[in-house]
C-alpha cells in the first residue's frame, strides 16, 4: 500500500494518542490498556520531572498521576515490573511467552559468589516476605553488568530476572522482592510457553516489537533490542508474518525501505490529529528508533544524559513536544517543582498555534506538581 508521509506521520502518532481501545472512565483500565497497546513501556530510574514510565503515560492518560501505575502493577498485578526490552513494564498476560526470556538469564553474567547466595535470599523471603537488599545480611559487593554491586542486591536481581522473584513494589529506584507464586496466579505461572519453537518465538517478538513502536522497519534497530536474534532470523520472521498476513507493509513517500503496520491496526491510516500538543519522554516508545523518527519527521534526537556537557548541542535531559502530525519543539525542564522551562528550542519550519501549546504545557505542569 502506497501513503503519503503525511499520512504515515498521523497514523504513527494516533496509535499511541488516539487509540479507541484505550478511553474509559477508571485511569488505572487506562494506563494497563495503553501498555498492553504498546506492549511494554520502558523503565529508567532517572527522575528529572517524573521517570520515563511516568512521562510516558501523562502523554496518554488524562490527568495522570503515578499512583496509577503502581496500582496496575503491584495491587491489581495487571502489569509486570520485568525484563523485556530491557527494563520494562508488560502486560502480566505476557509472562508464559516471555519464559525463553527468563531462561536465558540462567546463563547470564555467571558469578560464582552470586550463584552461592541465592539459596540464603530465598530462604530470607521465604521466612520474612517481601525484602529489599539492605535487609540481606549479605556483606561485599560483586563485579556487576552495571558495575560493581552489593551482593545482596545481585542475587535478588539475579532470582528476579529468572522469574523466582517478582517486584513486590517500588520507592522511587529501591526495589521490594517476593515470591513470585505469592502475587501471581498458579494458572499464569503454570501456563505453558506458547511459542513451541525459536521460529515461532521470533515471529511473537518481532511482531510484538512493531506494536511497540507503530509503525517500524526491516533493519538493524535500537527497537530490536534485548531479543538476541540476529539478521537472519529477524528477516524470517517478517517474511513469515507477512505470509501470514499479520503486518501490513507501506510504501511511504520519501523512504526508501517498507514500514510495517500490525495488520489488525490499519485503523490509524484513516486517523487525523486531535490538535493537542503532547510532551514526550526520551526513552518513550515512538522514540525507540530515532533513526525512524528523522525519516519520518525531519527530526533528530539525541538523549544527551550521557553527552558530556560540553558536548551536548542541547542540554541534559531534553523533552520533544509534538502536535498535530509534527515536533515542534524540545526543552530543557528545571530540575525543581513547581515546573519550570531551563531552555526552549522551536524546530524550525512550523507554524505553531500557541494557544493549543500552552494548554498542552499546563496539561504537563499539572502532571509535574502530582508527582
Amino acid at each position: 500500500m502506497k501513503i503519503t508521509l503525511r499520512q504515515a506521520r498521523r497514523a504513527f502518532l494516533a496509535l499511541h494518542f488516539q487509540r479507541p481501545d484505550c478511553s474509559g472512565d477508571d485511569p488505572v483500565d487506562q494506563v494497563i490498556a495503553h501498555v498492553k497497546a504498546r506492549t511494554a513501556i520502558q523503565f529508567d530510574p532517572l527522575n528529572i520531572v517524573g521517570m520515563n514510565p511516568d512521562l510516558v503515560l501523562q502523554s496518554r492518560v488524562k490527568n495522570y498521576r503515578p499512583s496509577y501505575l503502581r496500582d496496575a502493577l503491584y495491587s491489581r498485578r495487571a502489569l509486570i515490573d520485568g525484563y523485556d526490552k530491557n527494563l520494562c513494564f508488560y502486560p502480566a498476560a505476557d509472562y508464559p511467552a516471555l519464559a525463553r526470556t527468563r531462561q536465558g538469564f540462567y546463563g547470564w553474567f555467571m558469578s560464582p559468589e552470586v550463584d552461592a547466595a541465592l539459596p540464603a535470599a530465598l530462604d530470607f523471603i521465604r521466612a520474612h516476605g517481601p525484602a529489599c537488599a539492605d535487609d540481606l545480611d549479605m556483606p561485599g559487593k560483586v563485579r556487576w553488568p552495571w558495575g560493581q554491586a552489593p551482593l545482596a542486591r545481585a542475587a535478588l536481581e539475579t532470582l528476579w530476572l529468572r522469574g523466582q522473584l517478582v517486584i513486590h513494589h517500588r520507592e522511587g529506584a529501591r526495589r521490594w522482592f517476593d515470591l513470585a507464586e505469592r502475587h501471581l496466579p498458579a494458572d499464569l505461572l503454570a501456563a505453558p510457553d506458547p511459542n513451541p519453537d525459536e521460529a515461532a518465538w521470533h515471529k511473537w517478538q518481532v511482531l510484538r516489537r512493531v506494536r511497540s513502536v507503530g509503525l517500524l522497519w526491516n533493519r538493524a534497530s535500537d527497537a530490536f533490542l534485548g531479543l538476541n536474534m540476529k539478521a537472519p532470523a529477524r528477516e524470517a520472521a517478517f517474511r513469515a508474518l507477512l505470509e501470514e498476513e499479520a503486518l501490513l507493509p507501506l510504501e511511504v513517500e520519501g523512504i526508501r525501505q517498507p514500514l510495517y503496520l500490525p495488520a489488525d491496526e490499519a485503523w490509524a491510516l484513516e486517523a487525523e490529529p486531535d490538535g493537542r500538543a503532547r510532551v514526550i519522554a526520551p526513552l518513550d516508545n515512538l522514540m525507540w528508533d530515532r533513526k525512524l523518527i528523522e525519516a519520518l519527521f525531519d527530526f533528530k534526537y539525541t538523549w544527551e544524559v550521557y553527552v558530556s556537557a560540553e558536548k551536548r548541542q542541547y542540554g541534559y535531559y531534553v523533552l520533544p513536544v509534538v502536535m498535530d502530525d509534527r515536533f515542534v519543539a524540545r526543552f530543557e525542564p528545571k530540575r525543581a517543582r513547581p515546573f519550570d522551562i531551563a531552555a526552549w528550542w522551536d524546530e524550525p519550519g512550523h507554524r505553531v498555534n500557541q494557544r493549543r501549546l500552552r494548554q498542552g504545557l499546563d496539561r504537563f505542569a499539572a502532571y509535574v506538581e502530582k508527582l
